[in-house]
């Protein structure tokens, strides 16, 4: 059975108030103290006051809550009618007047005042009525304000809020007052007096007037007074509800409402189970209460004490909730924002930044404005502290200033190095100062914190990073680039070595987003000694442009050049894996070139660290010198460390003095002897004492040395290379004339010093002049054939070498000086010498007449001779004027093959007539020859003093060649010789007589340019020069008339035979059938010393190929200079092409890298005709591949030993011996089908054919040849005669190699003996990736820099070893060279059309195919399609190759 609830008790409240009210007449009826009466009925009725029952919600451990707002005014009666029953009896504060003084007290005064009036008995009841008014008067509003939600009541500082135009009502009342109080006592005393006594006006009147003023001002008092107060009873209601949809029981209190601009701020006492860090959670869930586009937030209050806020603090029982509108403008950017809604926009912001990342809360406090008074946008400093963590370092350091800022919506910083930090906020970049030291503060907290973000991608997430020095941080510009220098300092413990790395520097460049240029270097100690690190400190320069990143490329602009120093320092140090050493110094030695040229060479002085030495740093000063690629590098000691010398080579710059110029060299020269390893007694080096340039060639210096004891010129002159590599000096040569044991004399150049091209001019030529200018030396200063020492002159040199264009000038050069002239030259017909027959002699262009005519030459030398001894006279220029005979010069060309005989020739006449013509015309020839020969020998011998003179050229002349002529012993000693292009050491040993002192040609040399060693004199170089023949022959008409030429029929010998000589030899096929033997064991090194060929044939052959390349007369030439030649271009029909002419107009190039800047690094076809790549298998391959793909998609063709290349066909292929026999064979028919080519055009190579004509080029490639070369005697024979041919005739047959190596085998010795002297003698070479150091020895210059991964070593035959990046990222469009443009070809893939000249069939035999093999050639049809191989020639047979009867080419 339920319990019923019992009925509430009866509120006794209005029987108690109807009691006291009728005390107060009673008492005064019966003259007692009435108010005294109705202060204990009261008191009486608080006691008795039963408690309302409440019916509401239950709360457990608790009361109900009221269910009504009747309930609520019950609840609320009883807590007054509780309060007052003590509150009435015992003095509390109520009592008191408070501060500020309220209305209630000066009420109760009053009443108090008014309460004597009251009519008593006796005294003592006056003065009780009065206190119990006054206790009335004051405890009953007290308590009902206390028990209605704590009003405040009015007070009297609140008096003028209430004033208004109502308030004028207060007048009125209170003179009514005053009047009722005055006639109201009076009247009533009157009527009934023995019941009202009569009452003094001054008890009456005044009360009743402030009472009745009181009454008029209270409305608009109390409205005014009471807002705040109403407003806090409104939002607790609100806010009961709120807090019961949220479940927060009991529900906090609220304590007080303020507003704050659009800021609604209310604060709580927090529920004591949930505490301010209870209620704070509870943040994000009241948005939805407070309505649509408000926000709400939670926000700690300062905690009290002594009833004042405590700064920094926060209260545990109190929290306060902000609302506003959820679209608030920026408030710190107002410029017209007060400080309260600053700090409590930053205090939202603040929480709610806390809150995000998880910290606890900050306290701020304290807003103060650093905008100026007119400032349009605001700015302020907000004081905080976190006095519960994580404080202000780890705050910045976490990202709280910018989550603080994207909540406040303006920007904002914060500084932690105030006692309590601080935060300035607001429009930081357009506000107008105040205090312009607050800028400084904002830019230096921006600094700071873009650092320190910049250094969590850098440092480990456990380390301090490091800190900013403002005071040394500023910006540095150099030639308009700004470099941002910044000083930081490291936490205790640490060391400011850690962050000096390039792996600091590399995050850093990423941390800056992908800046180009960031240093990171040691910060230099105050008052130490240059380059000590500070202890704690060290510098980041940095640059979001790019800077020079080679010493050379630094222009001199102080601080700014330093810094870019250290990098680039830092930077070679590292590549060397030394430790960074610091900069001492940092001087410009050059002077300005131009504003946009920079040529510099900089001494830096460097103080070591980390235990590196001098000796360290030489030793890896070179590949410091390659990382940041400077031309120029060298290493000086210095007393607290090293000083580096780097830049551009001392002669490419503005030396600021001599004395500076003179320092470099010698450094330069103190590491060259070092590196060529040249050291006297003691490690003594030589000692470089002068430096100067020749005056007459500025580009050549004399070094003068003094020698140490223990060396020698010999080990000197054996050292030369490595001094040219270690120097950079291409040209270094001993001054033969100025050297001797204590002295050491060397012409150094950096470049070629003499011209690669020049036109000959007749300077000092004239009718008396005994010298004729050939070229110039060195010196700069012209090199002449001078009679008077050097009454001969030999001049030796291969096909190309500029032998015949030599021997030309020297032609000229005697017509011009009105000598006479002598030509024989039947081995080419003459056709180098055409430009001159009008003004000689004699002009022989065979064997018979070049017998008569040197038969007559030496009629001639002995009627001079008799001439002079029938004059006394010693020589025929000491012979009278008018009977002297002009000089006489007799040029004979090829004159070892000329005058060397066929061999077995049988001494029995043949029984067959035919046999026996061709066996008197052998011995007719050779009859010939010993004349050309002996008669020769006679000359050099007989005829100095009866001004005869002989010019004679040849490819070699050696000792034993010249032996087998009779009297041509004597021609060696007694000729001046001149020996041109590249030759073998064997080849100078028997051309000049001082080969020992000779001064060295090293890779490939051009045209004209050689040795020449006078009769009386030390062999010196030369480079002859060079005009076409049509402007010679010009020169020669301007001065001399066509002279007759003399009859040499009485002095000729009568032929033996009127048959003419039979060259034709019949094919001999049978070695398609049989192994093919291509020779004997072949000796390279022999090979490429010997002399002329021994055979008939060889001789032949020789002498054919030397004609068709140095024969260019009535041809036309349109060759153009190499790119980077000095050399002019000609278009002459009678122009021998100098060295760079040839054999390609263009000189077309085949990338093969690139170099540290990106540059491509070129294989040039002009002066490195054949290349060999060494390399593991793979990489090897692809370098190989890239090349082939290269070439013929230039329009090149390919024949192929041993590889094959995806998607390209190969005019030939090779893998047996028997196919590379075969392919030997071809590689010879297409040689002589393009010299026969050549010829009949006129001209000396394929090159200097017209674009119509050129064939395309040919490329061999043979892949592994190391392997090839061991497989078999055979083989190596097969492949070496490729390499034979190449070597002879590819040049001027636009014929390459294209070999690899193995770089695993490359050092073996297996194979050197077959293949290596030709390879390098005719290869340019490119190693990559060599695991064995010793096959560097291919390279013709010593180097201890190996190629790295993706790294290649490239020497061309024409210049030093370069380390060039072989990765050409994609590379199709790179490497694609058109060569066949290049070549003049229009079309690659066509074959040039050679018109038929209808000469018929030209038998040629060659001395590299097989013994007793011939072919037939002449010119194809242009619809011939019988030319796979693009030859230009159509090439028949009765079958294939490998059955074949016959070759010939037609």
């Amino acid at each position: 059975m339920a319990t019923r609830r019992s009925a509430p008790a009866a509120s006794t409240t209005l029987y108690f108030v109807l009691g006291a009210v009728l005390a107060v007449p009673f008492g005064v009826w019966q003259r007692l103290p009435g108010l005294a009466f109705s202060l204990g009925i009261l008191v009486i009725g608080g006691l008795v006051e039963p408690a309302p029952v409440m019916t509401g919600r239950r709360v457990a451990g608790r009361a109900p809550l009221p269910a009504d707002e009747r309930e609520e005014h019950l609840i609320d009666s009883h807590r007054m009618w509780r309060d007052l029953r003590w509150r009435l009896v015992v003095p509390n504060r109520d009592w008191l007047p408070g501060w500020p003084v309220r209305l209630t007290w000066l009420l109760a005064l009053t009443a108090s005042w008014f309460a004597l009036a009251l009519p008593v008995t006796k005294p003592e009841y006056a003065l009780l009525d009065a206190l119990a008014a006054y206790i009335l008067a004051v405890q009953i509003p007290a308590s009902r304000r206390r028990s209605d939600h704590d009003c405040p009541g009015v007070r009297l500082d609140t008096f003028t809020a209430g004033l208004s135009w109502c308030s004028t009502a207060a007048i009125p009342l209170g003179l009514l007052a005053g009047v009722a109080g005055f006639i109201g006592p009076q009247m009533a005393h009157g009527r009934w007096p023995l019941v009202i006594p009569a009452v003094p006006v001054a008890l009456t009147v005044p009360p009743l007037g402030l009472a009745g003023a009181a009454a008029g001002l209270y409305p608009t008092w109390s409205s005014a007074a009471l807002t705040s107060w109403r407003t806090l009873v409104r939002q607790a209601a609100l806010w009961r509800v709120r807090w019961e949809v949220l479940k927060v029981d009991p529900p906090p209190v609220l304590l007080s409402v303020s507003e704050v601009g659009q800021f609604v701020v209310e604060t709580f006492t927090a529920p004591p189970q949930e505490g301010w860090a209870g209620m704070r959670p509870k943040s994000p869930k009241l948005a939805p209460l407070v309505g649509g586009g408000m926000s709400a937030t939670i926000i700690p209050v300062l905690d009290e004490a002594n009833g004042a806020p405590v700064p920094g603090t926060i209260h545990q029982g109190r929290f306060a909730v902000v609302t506003a509108p959820a679209s608030l403008p920026p408030i710190p950017s107002l410029p017209r924002a007060t400080a309260d809604e600053v700090l409590v926009a930053a205090r939202v912001a603040a929480e709610r930044a806390c809150v995000l990342l998880g910290f606890s809360p900050v306290v701020l406090s304290d807003p103060q404005p650093l905008h100026a008074d007119d400032s349009e946008t605001g700015a302020w400093r907000i004081t905080g502290d976190w006095p519960e963590g994580p404080g202000w370092v780890t705050a910045r350091s976490s990202g709280w200033p910018a989550e603080f800022s994207s909540a406040l919506g303006v920007e904002a910083v914060a500084d932690h190095r105030p006692d309590t930090g601080q935060i300035l906020a607001g429009d930081l970049d357009d506000t107008d100062w105040a205090d312009p030291a607050s800028a400084t503060k904002v830019e230096q907290i921006r600094f700071e914190d873009t650092w320190t973000h910049r250094w969590s991608a850098v440092v480990k997430s456990n380390v301090n990073p490091p800190v900013v020095a403002h005071s040394e941080t500023r910006d540095i510009t150099y030639k308009g680039v700004t470099i941002h220098r910044a000083v930081f300092q490291v936490r205790s413990g640490l060391n400011p070595v850690d962050h000096v790395n390039a792996k600091t520097e590399s995050a850093l460049k990423t941390a800056i987003q992908q800046v180009p240029f960031v240093s990171v270097t040691g910060y230099p100690a105050r008052g130490g000694r240059a380059g000590i690190r500070h202890s704690q400190a060290f510098t980041v320069c940095y640059s979001t442009q790019a800077v020079p990143a080679s010493p050379d490329r630094v222009s001199d602009e102080r601080e700014g050049s330093r810094v870019i120093l250290a990098a680039q320092v830092n930077a070679m140090f590292d590549a060397a894996r030394l430790a960074r050493p610091e900069l001492t110094e940092a001087n410009c030695l050059t002077a300005t070139v131009s504003a946009f040229t920079v040529a510099s060479i900089w001494r830096i002085g460097l103080r070591l660290y980390g235990g590196v030495t001098l000796a360290d740093v030489q030793a890896g000063a070179e590949r410091m010198r390659a990382h940041v690629g400077v031309p120029w590098l060298r290493v000086d000691d210095a007393p607290d460390g090293v000083t580096l010398y780097a830049g551009v080579r001392p002669e490419d710059g503005s030396v600021k003095s001599p004395r500076v110029r003179f320092d470099l060299a010698r450094l330069d020269w103190d590491h060259a002897w070092l590196a060529a390893k040249v050291r006297g007694h003691a490690g003594l080096t030589p000692s470089l004492t002068a430096f100067e340039d020749v005056p007459t060639n500025p580009a050549v210096h004399v070094a003068t040395f003094e020698l140490p004891k223990g060396t020698s010129v010999p080990a000197i002159a054996k050292a030369l290379p490595e001094l040219r590599t270690a120097t950079g000096n291409s040209f270094v040569e001993i001054d033969r004339e100025r050297t001797d044991a204590s002295t050491l004399v060397l012409l150094v150049s950096q470049h070629d010093p003499m011209p690669k091209s020049f036109p000959w001019t007749p300077d000092g030529v004239t009718e008396r002049s005994n010298a004729i200018p050939l070229g110039v030396g060195v010196s700069g200063e012209p090199e002449t054939w001078d009679l008077g020492n050097s009454p001969h002159l030999g001049v030796i040199g291969k096909s190309g070498s500029g032998k015949s264009a030599t021997m030309t000038l020297a032609i000229t050069g005697a017509l011009l000086a009105g000598w006479d002239v002598v030509v024989v030259d039947p081995m080419k017909g003459g056709a180098d010498f055409k430009f001159a027959e009008d003004f000689t002699l004699a002009f022989a262009d065979d064997l018979a007449s070049a017998s008569a005519t040197m038969r007559w030459v030496i009629k001639e030398v002995e009627r001079r001779k008799n001439l002079n001894a029938t004059h006394g006279a010693p020589s025929f220029a000491d012979l009278p004027a008018t009977i002297r005979p002009r000089r006489l010069v007799v040029v004979i060309d090829e004159f070892v093959s000329l005058v060397e005989k066929q061999g077995n020739v049988p001494r029995t006449p043949y029984a067959d007539p035919e046999m026996e013509i061709e066996r008197l015309a052998q011995v007719e020839a050779n009859t010939f020859k010993d004349d050309i020969g002996s008669i020769a020998g006679r000359i050099s011998k007989e005829a100095r003093s009866a001004g005869v003179h002989l010019v004679v050229g040849a490819i070699k002349m050696r000792t034993t060649d010249l032996e087998k002529v009779p009297g041509g012993g004597t021609l060696k000693t007694s000729l001046a010789r001149m020996l041109l292009g590249m030759t073998s050491l064997g080849d100078r040993a028997s051309a000049l007589n001082n080969a020992d002192l000779a001064p060295s040609l090293d890779g490939t040399i051009g045209a004209g340019r050689g040795l020449y060693e006078p009769a009386v004199g030390l062999p010196r170089l030369i480079q002859t020069a060079f005009s076409p023949t049509n402007e010679l022959a010009a020169m020669i008409a301007a001065v001399r008339e066509p002279v007759d030429k003399v009859d040499t029929g009485p002095v000729a010998r009568k032929s033996t035979t009127g048959t003419p000589l039979v060259q034709e030899v019949d094919v001999d096929t049978s070695w398609a059938d049989t192994p093919i033997d291509l020779g004997d064991d072949i000796d390279l090194d022999a090979l490429m010393a010997e002399s002329a060929p021994s055979s008939n044939s060889e001789s032949n052959s020789e002498s054919n190929s030397e004609s068709n390349s140095e024969s260019n007369s009535n041809s036309e030439s349109d060759s153009e200079s190499d790119s980077e030649s000095d050399s002019e271009s000609n278009s002459n029909s009678d122009q021998f092409p100098p060295e760079d002419h040839m054999p390609d107009h263009t000189a077309p190039v085949i990338p093969v890298g690139t170099d540290a800047d990106g540059v491509l690094v070129d294989w040039r076809l002009s002066s490195t005709p054949n290349l060999v790549v060494v390399a593991g298998d793979q990489e090897r391959i692809e370098i190989i591949d890239r090349i082939v793909a290269a070439a013929v998609d230039g329009g090149a063709i390919i024949a192929t030993v041993g590889c094959e290349f995806e998607g390209i066909e190969p005019a030939r292929s090779a893998d047996t011996v028997r196919d590379v026999a075969a392919l030997s064979a071809w590689v010879s028919f297409t040689v002589a089908a393009r010299r026969l080519l050549a010829a009949e055009n006129s001209v000396a190579t394929v090159g200097d054919l017209p674009d119509d004509l050129r064939p395309p080029r040919l490329f061999v490639v043979v892949d592994d040849l190391a392997a090839l070369a061991a497989e078999s005697e055979e083989m190596a024979s097969a492949v070496t005669s490729i390499l034979r041919t190449i070597r002879d005739d590819g040049r001027d047959c636009g014929i390459h190699l294209l070999a690899g190596v193995d770089s695993v085998i490359a050092s073996s010795r297996g194979w050197i003996s077959k293949v290596r002297p030709v390879l390098t003698a005719i290869c340019g070479r490119l190693i990559a990736g060599v695991a064995d150091p010793k096959a560097l020895s291919l390279l013709r210059t010593n180097t201890h820099v190996a190629p790295l991964a993706g790294e290649a070593l490239f020497e061309p035959l024409d210049g030093p070893v370069s380390i060039v990046l072989l990765d050409l990222g994609n590379g199709d469009d790179e490497m694609l060279v058109d060569l066949a443009v290049a070549d003049g070809l229009d079309d690659p893939g066509s074959s040039p059309s050679v018109p038929a000249t209808g000469a018929g069939d030209v038998f040629v035999t060659d001395s590299d195919l097989p013994s007793g093999s011939s072919f037939t050639a002449a010119p194809a049809a242009p619809d011939d399609d019988d030319d796979p191989f693009g030859l230009g020639w159509g090439a028949t047979s009765q079958s294939e190759p490998d059955d074949a009867d016959d070759w010939s080419l037609v």
